[in-house]
């Protein structure tokens, strides 16, 4: 069982890495790469990790990740509690003292008879008031007749129209050239770089990240569907021979972390394999756009897929096998 001085550790490694992101000394890629590494695996194969925004403990448990606390998790149960000694033996027993028998109390003599009932007289008659007679209606005057609107002479058009469009068409060429200029400056200043203009039209290159958490070596082949063809890679199948793909291929060793550029933003098939026996580990068919950032993590019993400029929200599209992501 992971003691408490594990994640104690764990967590002040986490506080350094976030002095240093927070004074400007390391970049978001490495604090993510560093905090990866503080992953802990306890005895019921569950991966425990900090977030990177809150610190706070995470736990991968049935396929997704949720908030928890390690601590109350892994104590110990607390000592049960001693039972009561017994008492001397011999003492002797009270026996219960009978309550006496109260007397019998005198009975209550007998209530005097009420008086005769005289009935009150009756109450005085008063008549009904007479029926209800409507009064007449009154006669019926119609309305007056609605005054008939004498048209008069057409408004006079105003002047000035044509003028107020030129100055419209003026203010839209001046803003066209203080954008330009604007945005020539950023680029030579380097405030803007060609990538996010490219990112912003969704043609910008893409990143695809594999963090190895398994105890054994892994091989990623990243194949581009329908686009143009890479090198061809055989991986190593148990019965001979090899399952042959189209792209590059990553091998990471245990706990290894690497990121791919993608240049060309489209369809691409990315396949996991143990490079240990081959054994074909997942598959996730992937559309990835300019600008995103797509992480996969291998763990001892599944993969998971996250899109890091957009997070998920559901749990079940965090695995490769019911991830949305992965059915494009």
């Amino acid at each position: 069982m992971a003691s408490a001085d594990v994640y104690l550790e764990a967590e002040k490694k986490y506080r350094a890495l976030r002095a240093q992101f927070d004074a400007g000394e390391i970049s978001p890629e490495y604090l993510t790469a560093e905090v990866h590494r503080l992953m802990i695996t306890d005895d019921a194969g569950n991966a425990w990790n900090l977030a990177l925004d809150t610190g706070r403990w995470n736990v991968f448990r049935d396929g997704a990740w949720s908030e928890a606390n390690p601590y109350m998790e892994h104590q110990a149960p607390a000592a049960a509690a001693p039972e009561p000694e017994p008492g001397p033996v011999g003492q002797p027993q009270l026996e219960p003292v009978a309550d006496p028998v109260p007397s019998p109390e005198p009975e209550p003599a007998a209530p005097a008879a009420p008086p005769a009932y005289t009935p009150p007289p009756p109450p005085a008659y008063t008549p009904p008031p007479p029926a209800y007679t409507p009064p007449p209606p009154a006669p019926y005057t119609p309305p007056p007749p609605a005054p008939v609107a004498v048209a008069g002479p057409a408004p006079a058009r105003k002047r000035g129209r044509g003028r107020g469009c030129l100055f419209g068409c003026l203010g839209v060429v001046a803003l066209v050239i203080v954008v330009a200029v604007g945005l020539f400056i950023a680029i030579r200043t380097n405030t803007i770089t060609q990538g996010d203009i490219l990112n912003v039209a969704g043609l910008g290159p893409a990143t695809v990240e594999v963090d190895n958490l398994r105890d054994d070596a892994v091989s990623v082949s990243i194949e581009p569907i329908g686009g143009s063809s890479g090198s061809t890679t055989t991986a190593p199948s148990p019965g001979g021979g090899g399952i042959s793909f189209s792209g590059e291929s990553l091998a990471l060793n245990p706990y290894d972390i690497k990121i791919k550029r993608l240049d060309n933003p489209g369809k691409y098939r990315v396949m996991f394999q143990s490079s240990k026996d081959g054994k074909a580990l997942g598959t996730c068919v992937l559309n990835v756009r300019g600008g995103d950032t797509m992480q996969f993590v291998t763990l001892a019993n599944n993969i998971t897929i996250n899109r890091v400029n957009n997070p998920l929200s559901s749990g079940s599209d965090l695995v490769i096998t019911t991830s949305s992501l992965c059915k494009n």
